[in-house]
């Protein structure tokens, strides 16, 4: 079953990686398949380690929200008034869905810069030096 989940999970990664590819060129969603799948081929190893380094620091940050909001819900429990247990779990909901906002974004930057340079290396990114991306595409030993 995790590996029918597994596959399922890489089909919609690359079925996702195929609107980039139709929104920047002007091809069909035939040719936009073929690019695409040539994209991942090629970059699926910087993308991966792109996102595990994202999902490392930000895992940190959802378990430091998660610490700071367990004690501060233990203290509000304390006090024993509802509406402020409400408010301060209201909080904390805002707080990770805030963050969950910040991580997803952060992907799909990093993403897009990725896409960007795989398919035109001379174009340079504000925020991206070239030095900065071509770490991402050195040569595999």
């Amino acid at each position: 079953m995790a590996g029918r989940f597994a596959r399922s999970l890489d089909l919609a990664r690359a079925a996702w990686s195929v609107v980039p590819v139709l929104v920047t060129r002007d091809v069909g969603p035939v040719d936009a398949v073929k690019e695409s799948a040539e994209l991942l081929r090629r970059t699926w190893g910087e993308n991966l380690i792109g996102n595990l380094g994202l999902g490392f620091v930000f895992g940190l940050g959802y378990f430091g929200l998660a610490i700071v909001s367990a004690g501060i819900l233990i203290l509000s429990a304390g006090t024993g008034r509802p509406l402020v247990i409400s408010l301060i779990l209201l909080l904390v909901i805002v707080a990770f869905l805030a963050l969950s906002a910040l991580h997803a974004t952060m992907q799909g930057v990093y993403s897009a810069a990725l896409y960007r340079y795989a398919t035109d290396h001379a174009t340079p990114l504000p925020g991206f030096g070239p030095e900065l991306l071509e770490g991402a595409f050195a040569a595999k030993q």
